[in-house]
């Protein structure tokens, strides 16, 4: 990145332990540091604001912070300055109201992927406003120049146990090349250890380790309907999966969320406690339910896909897909198809909690140093090889998109080499 003297970062600030020692670092290393929180409910800084409060149940994200004193106070204990940065507009157009539109399609939705999209967004914004070098957060993943190609590479950390490259995978080169991640090279412990050195008491840590975020609140029930027309929230029935018969009704379709097991006392309808929701089907607003939520798959259909710009897609390429936030990323063969889709198939048959909406970035190794090629929403998943009667998330194989034709079929006949950058 070259000499830092003079040269002046954003940090992203939450008041928590990583961002705390990245911004400790870079100031160490030289570096003008400006801390800055981007705040994305009103309520934060508007005591007037409305607040999305139902049954003791707040709709915010995980991350949210109301009281801002406690990262001021961070800031001036690392003797940085601090501003807060109004992003409500932003995040409702680019992720609330990307949530409203999944909930009321029956689909899942990655708030966190697309949460740190914005905040990145807005910090290169108020860079290039107050003519700043850098922007900078304490996420765990590392960014490698490329001259060859020109570019910047986003990838794995160094401690693959906290490795954050997954929230990171949608981010572009115009970010990639103005960001600064300190924490990259370093581990979890060493940085607990910098923080115990500095006399800073974060209290008790609390890991994220879910991708539900806010999606189990009653607070975003009430959300969806003061957002939506009353006309898209499709009431229907709760159907049991296996058994193909009818539990009774429900009230509408933006109640429930893929993988939700919280169906024990839903109004006058008692279900048993064992069963999940699997889908949803925003046409007839049936909500299937079973005890076997664990379908067998040996293939992924991805849409809206994106990817590093070298990359060939001409031909199927061995890669390693990350089906959710705390998986391992497993060994795949990845194929392109048209219009930014692209399918995945696996080594051997998987069976796993997969939901429909989700997003999955795709890495060029399974560990530490693995590149992020790109990603896309999965949006069909299942076994092309057998005539499964309960293949419920990929039907139609007459698509010319899904249909794999055995003399033409690269994945199948055609020896695939390991990929090489």
């Amino acid at each position: 990145m070259g000499e830092v003297k003079n040269k002046t970062v954003l940090i992203g600030m939450t008041g928590r332990l990583d961002s705390t020692i990245a911004a400790y670092l870079l100031k160490k290393q030289g570096y003008n540091c400006i801390g800055i929180h981007i705040v994305f409910f009103d309520e934060a800084i508007n005591e007037n604001a409305k607040s999305y409060f139902y049954e003791n149940d707040y709709f915010y994200g995980e991350c949210y912070k109301k009281n801002l004193d406690n990262i001021k106070s961070v800031c001036e204990s690392l003797e940085i300055p601090f501003y807060a940065i109004n992003a409500c507009s932003e995040y409702k157009a680019r992720v609330l109201d990307y949530v409203v539109e999944r909930r009321l399609q029956g689909r899942t939705f990655s708030p966190c992927i697309f949460c740190n999209e914005v905040k990145i967004d807005v910090l290169i914004s108020k860079m290039e406003k107050l003519k700043a070098d850098y922007v900078a957060t304490g996420h765990y993943a590392r960014i490698q120049e490329d001259r060859k190609h020109s570019d910047f590479n986003l990838m794995a950390a160094n401690d693959i146990k906290f490795d954050q490259s997954y929230f990171l995978s949608t981010l572009s080169q115009k970010h990639l090349k103005n960001l600064l991640l300190p924490l990259s090279e370093i581990k979890k412990e060493e940085v607990q250890t910098i923080a115990k050195k500095l006399g800073i008491n974060f209290g008790t840590e609390r890991e994220i380790k879910s991708q539900m975020c806010f999606m189990r609140s009653k607070g975003l029930i009430k959300y969806v309907e003061d957002n939506s027309p009353k006309e898209m929230r499709k009431p229907g029935t709760f159907i049991k999966f296996r058994e193909d018969s009818t539990v009774g009704d429900h009230e509408g379709i933006h109640h429930f969320y893929l993988g939700q097991d919280r169906l024990s006392n839903m109004g006058p309808i008692q279900i048993d406690p064992n069963y999940k929701v699997i889908q949803i089907d925003r046409a007839t607003g049936q909500v299937y339910i079973s005890m076997d939520y664990k379908i067998s798959y040996t293939h992924l259909y991805l849409t809206n896909c994106h990817t590093i710009s070298f990359l060939d897609k001409s031909a199927p390429i061995k890669i390693f897909a990350q089906l959710k936030m705390d998986a391992p990323r497993i060994p795949c063969i990845l194929q392109f198809k048209n219009n930014n889709t692209a399918i995945i198939k696996f080594n051997s048959e998987l069976s796993d909690e997969l939901i429909l909406g989700r997003y999955i970035p795709l890495f060029t190794k399974k560990d530490a140093g693995g590149k992020v090629l790109g990603g896309g929403f999965l949006d069909r998943f299942g076994d092309l090889s057998t005539a499964d009667p309960y293949r419920l998330y990929m039907p139609d194989l007459s698509d010319d998109e899904l249909a794999l034709d055995e003399n033409q079929d690269l994945m199948n006949n055609y020896e695939i080499p390991d990929l090489k950058f």
